[in-house]
């Protein structure tokens, strides 16, 4: 299905970002931020047990199912019940239109289905489902107020049976209803297997399973549930997805702490489970309906989707709920520009305090107070900030620790008015008197720490040493302009086009300075027949039995490998496309982290990976010579994205496991491994030229200096070095390129 809806999908627990289920989801009953348009190309199951008054309740009900995205939710408990025929299977059917909240006025209409064929008002199960799926419905059965059956089918005859159940909660008084209630789902199940049918369950059984491992908490006949659902390959969603389920309902108690136990549950077979990316409980608002029990849903993609889709869905799911989840958690601060200045702070704070003291003494100038005298400006209104002028003054006298002793009046008059200015004029030449002081010791500081980096500089760092001699500061290019040559009128040209300049700097850096002539004439070697016969044994596959480790490669990722690689991830490192940073991996939740790794898995079982990946972000720096708007004289700087590094990160450190521990490459080749480094041959060759020297010897030595050879990598050639190695046959040829070329390449 793909529903396209307005609503924020973090608002509601539909991804519930990257909280445990353990914890509890909260659903908030009004929308503070804007709804944003999202794709949402999965089937949201759910059911909740909602205690009674269903007719009383449904525009709540509705209003619950519309805020949460649900294509399929199964109501218990809702208390619907006729005595007149308690044996009739068949299902009341009814049609609603759903409440609109975005104020667009559009009705989307659903579905009810209902069984109320119990004799309790504590009875009945009800299924609501989109008009959508409403379509694939072909048949509906129901037992007794207790168990609603609805089958779809979908298109290549898939055969999906929903079971929503209800069991009573009174195991001594209705004992034989339980028991029949478990006889007729084992039937259903059983049934439902012979004719090739996914199942899914969804409801209350009012029995805790996680408890009945303790013999004496259930009697046998209560515990034959649980055999019943492992016989017929029935899984615990909740369970599966994580280690420590939450609770789903919880009784209240006014003494002593509430009793909390997991009754509600969703069990599905395999093939349905392998498409369920995420299971989660969260409450119910009150603002729409009372309940003591939880929420519970699942997100299931129903239909067959190629390993592409798969694996793009997993990419865009990932990427979604970590960006959302910090735009909804991390407070966003305004940006502050940072001034650099050339003092310090208590030498800039100083040169405060003089000018404040300065200020005051206008205040006093013989000019301003002659007006006074002669009444042109009254006394009080010109003293009326005294009081403020007095903190200032003692204030500037606590920063400077003077020793002056400052005795300033509360009140100004006449009488005492010279006096105080002769305090102030003392202080002012005793601060700046002491303000020149640290002013010089700064500055002899300065002098000395530079002299001595320079002679540092001069014995461990020379290069830095010149630049700050010749005034030397890194080059900044800018791409508004640009020379280039075009293939297609053999002219070199100049533009300031941005769409021009765009596409050349992404050609110069794709063909990596080759002209599409030159790309287009690389070999392409098959086979090891193809190569010259010189090379042929350099590529003959090794024979040796230590290389059968290596189809280890292509085993699934261990949790263990998932949590010591991102442990191990550096901090303060820039983001790719996404913007999702290392930082933001190492934060998430170890269920959600689980998630990751069945993605990871993924793309090793179809050798594919998000297209996305294939993108990054691209820097442009000048290379150490005139830029001249040329592109050839610069080189890049490339942010890949992090999650891909991350998966490429596990897969060499798998690879670099192997080739040490088997000792499987030649030493000269294993700089790039564990443990080795290019320090012996380095080693190796100051001892010759040591020797020689020792001996007076001639010695020449030849240097190769390949230009791009890391970036230049014939596929074809990569192809028939791995196989040297016996690595893992790779079926698709974009996929080794990209993941596999690091350092030990």
């Amino acid at each position: 299905m793909l529903n396209y809806i307005q609503s924020n999908i973090f608002k509601d627990p539909d991804c519930p970002g990257l909280a445990s289920t353990s914890q509890t989801h909260a659903t908030p009953s009004t929308m503070d931020s804007p709804p944003r348009t999202q794709f949402i190309d999965y089937y949201k199951f759910g059911t909740v047990n909602i205690q009674g008054g269903f007719n009383n309740k449904l525009n709540d009900i509705l209003s619950f199912y519309s805020l949460h995205n649900y294509d399929i939710l199964v109501l218990t408990e809702t208390g619907l019940h006729h005595n007149n025929d308690p044996n009739s299977t068949k299902t009341k059917h009814s049609k609603h239109f759903l409440p609109s909240l975005n104020d667009d006025y559009e009705k989307n209409s659903i579905h009810i289905y209902t069984d109320d064929k119990g004799n309790t008002k504590g009875s009945g199960v009800s299924l609501i489902i989109s008009d959508n799926l409403q379509k694939h419905v072909i048949k509906s059965t129901t037992f007794q107020g207790r168990i609603l059956s609805i089958d779809l089918c979908f298109k290549g005859n898939h055969y999906i049976k929903l079971i929503g159940c209800y069991f009573p909660a009174n195991a001594s008084d209705d004992k034989n209803l339980i028991i029949s209630c478990y006889k007729e789902l084992e039937k259903i199940l059983f049934n439902a297997s012979l004719n090739n049918y996914q199942c899914i369950i969804l409801g209350d059984l009012n029995i805790n399973l996680d408890k009945i491992k303790r013999s004496n908490h259930y009697s046998a006949w209560r515990r034959e549930i649980k055999n019943i659902l492992k016989n017929l390959n029935m899984i615990d969603v909740l369970k599966f997805f994580h280690d420590q389920p939450s609770y789903t309902h919880s009784s209240i108690r006014h003494e002593g702490p509430n009793i909390e136990s997991r009754i509600d549950y969703i069990f599905m077979t395999t093939n349905l489970l392998q498409n369920t990316f995420y299971a989660f409980t969260h409450n119910v608002s009150r603002d729409l309906f009372t309940t003591d029990h939880k929420a519970f849903s699942i997100n299931q993609n129903v239909n067959d989707h190629t390993p592409e889709q798969q694996i793009e869905t997993y990419w865009i799911n990932i990427k979604n709920i970590i960006n959302q989840t910090k735009e909804k958690h991390i407070p966003f601060s305004t940006y502050k520009h940072h001034v650099k200045h050339d003092r310090p702070l208590r030498l800039r704070q100083n040169n405060n305090k003089v000018l404040i003291i300065r200020n005051i003494l206008r205040q006093f100038s013989n000019s301003k107070l002659q007006r006074i005298k002669d009444g042109e400006t009254p006394w009080n209104e010109h003293w009326q900030r005294w009081n403020l002028y007095r903190h200032q003054i003692v204030s500037v006298d606590v920063h400077f620790h003077s020793k002056e002793t400052v005795c300033i009046p509360k009140i100004l008059t006449l009488n005492n008015v010279k006096e105080t200015k002769k305090i102030i004029q003392g202080l002012l030449r005793v601060i700046i008197i002491l303000q020149k002081h640290e002013e010089d010791n700064w500055k002899s500081d300065n002098i000395n720490r530079f002299i001595n980096q320079r002679n540092d500089n001069l014995v461990h760092n020379q290069k830095r040493m010149i630049n700050s001699i010749l005034d030397r500061k890194p080059e900044r290019i800018n791409l508004d302009r640009l020379h280039y040559y075009d293939s297609n009128t053999k002219q070199h040209l100049f533009t300031n086009n941005p769409s021009i300049i765009a596409e050349q700097t992404n050609l110069h850096f794709q063909r990596l300075g080759k002209s599409l002539e030159e790309i287009n004439e690389i070999k392409n070697y098959e086979t090891i027949q193809d190569l010259p016969p010189y090379w042929r044994s350099s590529y003959e596959p090794i024979k040796r039995p230590e290389f059968d480790h290596m189809t280890s490669l292509c085993d699934e990722f261990s949790m263990e490998e998932m949590f010591n690689t991102i442990s191990a991830l550096p901090n303060n490192k820039a983001a790719g496309i996404s913007g999702i940073t290392y930082e933001d991996i190492k934060h998430l939740h170890e269920d959600f982290k689980a998630y990751i790794r069945n993605f990871f898995n993924t793309i090793l079982r179809f050798q594919i990976y998000p297209e996305e990946w294939s993108r990054a972000l691209l820097f442009p720096i000048p290379k150490p010579k005139a830029w001249d708007c040329k592109i050839e004289n610069t080189r890049p700087i490339v942010l890949l994205e992090t999650f891909r590094k991350l998966f490429v990160k596990i897969l060499t450190q798998r690879i670099n496991i192997l080739l040490t521990t088997h000792n499987l490459i030649n030493e000269n080749n294993r700089a790039g491994l564990i443990g080795q480094s290019t320090l012996q041959p380095l080693q190796i060759i100051q001892h010759i030229i040591e020797s020689a020297n020792n001996d007076k010897k001639e010695l020449w030595i030849g240097l190769q200096d390949l230009s791009k050879a890391y970036d230049r990598v014939n596929r074809s050639l990569l192809k028939l070095a791995l196989e040297r190695l016996h690595f893992p046959l790779l079926s698709s040829p974009s996929y080794y390129p990209c993941l596999l070329i690091g350092k030990i390449m």
